[in-house]
């Protein structure tokens, strides 16, 4: 199958070689506008090996912003899209992803993608403010001891929540610190070597932390709002955080088949 190239609103689409729809599937959830999705992109030989030539783009034309979290080279990506248009459930949308151009560079932007993105940093940082219905993700090496949690003023000021993360391997449960009192939950949990977080505020009432996708804790005290942004204050090193929207149940992403683009003979 072969199709002619449109250009999106940069004008580039026409240097790849291949494209590919990405159909988004609700599942039971309407998605907002500007909604953050993973998708999971098998290499294919007429990429780069570490996916630097991917672009997507809507069915009008739409440059999508996307940011690639991380990649085994020529083998699979995981890459998170921001999707311009809402889809109301139940619906789908297809996008394209372009792909085969061996002198372009990765154009992935975490800014762009995401509510709020901080790239990789030794030092305390704060994304804040936060609101309902979204999910904070953050990702470090585990080398010293890091505090991961909510407070007004980052970090260790006001009413905050936090975890105690001690060199990657053991997690104390939350610790409360309200009104100058400490209430440390003593459970330990045996972590990994490799750690990814994601923090779940759907509710005014009730959060939950996740650790490699496994359900860790649940918080229904002191939850974070609007005026409670979250912080990371990290002994190691913090790769990536961002801060994407959050629906009930997410939609599921369907690459379909390689098309090459149509090229227009030359004569002499």
């Amino acid at each position: 199958m072969v199709y002619s190239a449109k250009s999106d609103a940069v004008g580039t689409i026409s240097q790849f070689t291949r494209r590919k729809a990405i159909k988004i599937t609700t599942s039971g959830t309407s998605t907002p506008t500007n909604y953050q999705i993973k998708v999971t992109i098998v290499y294919e030989t007429v990429m780069n090996v570490n996916f630097n030539d991917i672009r997507f783009n809507s069915k009008n034309g739409v440059y999508i912003d996307y940011w690639i979290e991380s990649y085994t080279a020529s083998t699979t990506a995981t890459v998170w899209l921001e999707l311009p248009d809402a889809i109301t459930d139940p619906g789908s949308d297809s996008i394209w992803m372009y792909y085969g151009n061996a002198a372009v560079s990765d154009a992935g932007n975490g800014n762009n993608t995401f509510i709020q993105y901080q790239g990789a940093t030794s030092t305390p940082f704060t994304l804040s403010p936060v609101a309902t219905n979204i999910v904070v993700r953050f990702s470090f090496d585990p080398t010293g001891t890091d505090y991961i949690g909510a407070t007004a003023n980052a970090p260790f000021g006001g009413d905050m929540i936090y975890w105690e993360v001690v060199n990657g391997s053991t997690a104390s449960k939350p610790t409360v610190y309200n009104n100058n009192v400490y209430t440390q939950n003593t459970k330990t949990i045996t972590l990994p070597t490799t750690d990814i977080y994601d923090f779940y505020l759907v509710s005014a009432t009730s959060c939950k932390y996740y650790q490699n996708g496994n359900l860790i804790d649940t918080i229904t005290t002191y939850v974070p709002d609007a005026n409670l942004g979250l912080f990371l204050y990290t002994g190691g090193n913090v790769n990536y955080a961002f801060m994407r929207k959050y629906i009930t149940i997410e939609p599921t992403a369907t690459l379909g088949t390689a098309q090459h683009q149509r090229r227009v003979a030359t004569f002499l």
